[in-house]
């Protein structure tokens, strides 16, 4: 049996859109690999050859995304909870940090984690080390290489804060 995946709304609609993108171009892909067909000698063909890796790629991702798709658990992030969860949006800020930092990042699921965007993942150090804490808890970060740091969950909510990337 496939492992459930957590995932928003947002998240999902993003792989849907994905998928259909992938199986636009795996449409044109084969529109181009008949073409190289027609121009002959296959052994010789680098337009053929390319064509067809390029069609084996979109084949791989289409049938990854799907399974995604197929293994999706969307999370309800509207729930009102005072706790850091599964789609809320959390405002951490660094403690040890000379600055105090205050970053907002949004807790998903493992296949639309982006941290460059913001959005981590529940299964990566900082991520577990928030899951269910309240504002104003101070909790421990223990990375995969053993470092340690603390955090403090400044505010938790189900909107993106305004003026937040």
């Amino acid at each position: 049996m496939a492992q459930e995946h957590l995932i928003t709304q947002e998240g999902y609609n993003a792989l849907l859109e994905k998928l259909k993108e992938l199986k636009r171009l795996q449409a044109e892909n084969l529109i181009a690999i008949q073409d190289a067909r027609g121009q002959g000698d296959l052994s010789e063909n680098a337009d053929w050859s390319a064509a067809r890796e390029q069609q084996a790629k979109l084949a791989a991702e289409i049938a990854e995304l799907e399974a995604n798709i197929r293994n999706a658990k969307i999370i309800d992030s509207e729930k009102v909870s005072e706790t850091s969860n599964l789609g809320k949006f959390v405002t951490v800020q660094f403690l040890e940090d000379d600055e105090n930092e205050q970053v907002t990042y949004q807790i998903v699921g493992t296949v639309e984690a982006d941290p460059i965007n913001g959005k981590i993942s529940a299964d990566c150090p900082l991520g577990r080390a928030i899951l269910t804490a309240k504002p104003g808890d101070i909790v421990t970060v223990r990375t995969e290489d053993g470092d340690r740091f603390d955090v403090k969950l400044v505010k938790v909510s189900v909107k993106k804060p305004a003026g937040k990337k």
